[in-house]
């Protein structure tokens, strides 16, 4: 068990590797949470067998709070990494069209540019047993713009230098992304 620090989130939790057994429970836990909102899974879970968290997108076309993000996303904390012993990195979204992967990476293959995203995120630093377990100021192009309730806009541009990493290695954790998981009142 780790003790966990992230923004308003306090808790023990494992981070162990995630399942699907995994993800279905955890996304029938947060039903309630998130039922006025399409969830996508985003990152490269299941495509890379070595990942250690899930990556979802909260998308609201017609906006969202901070205080509603930085409540769902607590939630989802204590959901993945107290209830079912996975970190899930909750990410939103209020563009109105949801970004593909694939199409961004084929316009960066013909152009050689990136394509500009915008979304919020939650806590920069993230603390495990005290120590700096992810620092989100470190590692993203772009841009942050501190909001209310420890949420952050996040400007930066697809792909990310892990995605361009795995084009150049001929492997796409990211094809077919994102996939919707649970759209509003239901799931898929």
């Amino acid at each position: 068990m780790n003790n966990w620090k992230i923004g308003k989130f306090e808790g023990q939790g494992a981070q162990d590797k995630p399942s699907m057994d995994k993800i279905q429970n955890f996304l029938k836990d947060n039903e309630n949470v998130w039922n006025d909102f399409d969830i996508y899974l985003w990152g490269s879970f299941p495509n890379n067998p070595d990942t250690m968290d899930v990556d979802f997108l909260v998308h609201s076309p017609n906006g969202i709070s901070s205080e509603q993000m930085e409540e769902i996303t607590v939630n989802s904390l204590e959901n993945s990494l107290v209830k079912n012993d996975f970190l899930a990195d909750i990410g939103f979204t209020d563009e109105e069209n949801m970004y593909n992967f694939d199409k961004m990476a084929d316009n960066y293959k013909k152009t050689g540019e990136k394509t500009k995203t915008n979304g919020y995120i939650y806590a920069d630093k993230w603390y495990k047993d005290d120590e700096i377990f992810r620092d989100r100021s470190k590692y993203i192009e772009g841009y942050l713009e501190p909001m209310d309730n420890n949420m952050y806009k996040k400007t930066s541009f697809i792909p990310y230098p892990k995605m361009m990493h795995n084009l150049k290695n001929d492997r796409n954790y990211y094809k077919n992304k994102p996939i919707k998981v649970s759209n509003k009142k239901g799931k898929y």
